[in-house]
């Protein structure tokens, strides 16, 4: 619902504002192959508010399964979907039209993702490193809100085409929901891992852990944007 409210909100402010030559379409790469988070199909709207202020909304639908969900059809508790948006106030620091060769802007945004995906862990069940380690997959529904700070940059690749590049930090608030885990870190303790940090079991942790947690967030990436 908030990925179709988000759409809907942004034709209305693409008829609102085309006629003022001030809207840039935007259609971010990156994220077709983001499979630490999930991949999605994602596309943005700008608009000016002033000569200094502009807002940015960007909102993306899950098109494909992530690299690190777990497809068995004998453990499929969940479909697998998601979409993300995020909403962006930017302040220019570079004015658009002053000759330089990069725009400059600084900006703050908030953002929320839902993930729906499964997953499976192996753990010792109280601990006990006596016996052998147990299989658990179950379904996970993942919310996220969180803010950034953002730094960016854009420069024309032509006459209308223009390409944005940014990098912030921020934080992350998650809300995860299990379907059919037995798992309990409480009484569990940790699942297994290997002696290096890898992706995989990272994203495993946090779906099995706290049905609350918060993180520290970083983001940074690439868009290609037309002006209208």
């Amino acid at each position: 619902m908030k990925f179709i409210f988000t759409l809907l909100l942004g034709f209305i402010l693409l008829q609102s504002y085309s006629q003022k030559n001030n809207v840039a379409i935007y259609f971010c790469p990156l994220a077709l192959g983001d499979h630490v988070s999930f991949p999605t199909i994602q596309a943005g709207l700008a608009f000016t508010l002033s000569n200094k202020i502009s807002l940015y909304n960007e909102a993306g639908i899950k098109y494909k399964r992530g690299y690190y969900e777990k497809a068995d059809t004998d453990s499929n508790f969940t479909n697998s979907g998601g979409f993300k948006v995020k909403t962006e106030i930017r302040f220019l620091l570079t004015p658009e039209g002053s000759g330089k060769q990069f725009t400059r802007y600084a900006a703050v945004n908030a953002f929320f993702t839902q993930d729906h995906h499964n997953t499976e862990i192996e753990y010792l069940f109280k601990g006990d490193t006596s016996t052998p380690f147990k299989a658990d997959a179950f379904g996970v529904n993942k919310k996220v809100f969180g803010l950034n700070f953002v730094y960016g940059l854009s420069t024309s690749l032509s006459k209308k085409i223009f390409v944005d590049m940014y990098c912030g930090i921020g934080f992350r608030l998650r809300n995860i929901t299990t379907v059919n885990k037995e798992y309990n870190y409480k009484r569990d303790g940790d699942i297994r891992r290997p002696y290096d940090f890898t992706i995989d079991t990272h994203r495993q942790a946090v779906d099995a852990g706290p049905a609350h947690s918060n993180a520290p967030n970083l983001t940074l990436g690439i868009r290609l944007y037309c002006k209208l």
